[in-house]
């Protein structure tokens, strides 16, 4: 499935869900998931409540990268390489699936803090 809304609405039939029902476990309305499921509207604010509604990653909800469903809590961004190691997420407050919903501005804004704090413990 080549688009956000393909996923989302695959995902939700999967689960049985309508669209009413969907709206009503994110706390949206159910012509948002319509607008969602028909491209209407395409920047998906409600990701994680989206993802975790249907118990789906929100990287392949949003992305298509990786497995629709949640095998176990190890998180990677994309297929493993053969022989690479799996590499636990390092941080407890917050997932991967909360990175990965936020816009490319706000990632990029919280690669360059993370890499400032990171800098200045070294120095320690």
């Amino acid at each position: 499935m080549k688009h956000f809304s393909e996923r989302l609405r695959h995902a939700r039939q999967y689960r049985g869900l309508s669209q009413a029902d969907l709206a009503r476990l994110c706390g949206l309305t159910q012509s948002a998931i319509s607008n969602y499921e028909n491209g209407t509207r395409r920047d998906a604010r409600e990701i994680l409540e989206l993802s975790r509604a249907l118990n789906v990653s929100a990287v392949w909800l949003r992305k298509g990268v990786g497995k629709m469903e949640f095998l176990d809590d190890r998180y990677t961004l994309s297929e493993p390489q053969e022989g690479a190691p799996i590499v636990s997420w390092p941080f407890r407050l917050f997932s991967v699936d909360e990175v990965v919903a936020l816009a490319d501005s706000e990632r990029e804004l919280l690669d360059r803090t993370l890499r400032h704090l990171l800098d200045g413990m070294k120095k320690r």
